[in-house]
């Protein structure tokens, strides 16, 4: 006997279909229970951490900007944090150890450039070979400017292949005396 689909819906973990038979009679199946499949991510494992953050004031280029960050866990885990950023925000590598879930973490920045500039921060849980890290990235835009994109045009050659062109800058030659 063949069957047609007519709707489908999930139901307290359970599959209804309503049908049709060749005969034209429709009924109700039960199709199967979906209640013990886990579905996972096919990627590595992250760290069950999330974080707000907040800017003092509007970025500006030469003026002090405070950045807060807070993070929280599930059972208030601590949370060691490692912060790089680009130079251009005049910030290095910061590294903190501990933060507790809901502690207000806070930072300096002295932008020197305009345009939109970043901070990466990592966030784990754990030490060793069980510690499990999670990444964050805070975009900072300064002024109105853009950052200038390196990213140059790729052309093809007759044979199929991508060429970037870039200027030769070889550096001067002495002379001999």
């Amino acid at each position: 006997m063949k069957f047609v689909t007519l709707a489908a819906v999930l139901v307290a973990s359970t599959l209804i279909l309503l049908t049709t038979s060749s005969s034209g009679q429709a009924e109700v199946r039960s199709v199967k229970s979906v209640a013990d499949k886990v579905v996972r991510s096919p990627g590595k494992l992250s760290a069950p951490v999330t974080m707000k953050y907040s800017l003092d004031s509007k970025p500006a280029i030469g003026a002090s900007l405070g950045l807060e960050l807070i993070f929280a866990t599930p059972g208030n885990a601590p949370v060691n944090v490692e912060i790089n950023a680009d130079e251009v925000l005049g910030a290095q590598l910061f590294s903190a150890q501990r933060i507790q879930p809901g502690e207000v973490f806070q930072l300096r920045l002295v932008p020197q450039q305009e345009g939109r500039h970043y901070l990466n921060v990592t966030a784990r849980l754990g030490s060793g070979a069980q510690s499990l890290a999670r990444v964050f990235v805070i975009p900072v835009q300064v002024g109105t400017g853009t950052v200038v994109s390196s990213a140059r045009k790729a052309s093809m050659t007759r044979d199929g292949e991508r060429l970037i062109r870039m200027q030769a800058i070889e550096p001067p030659v002495e002379q001999a005396r």
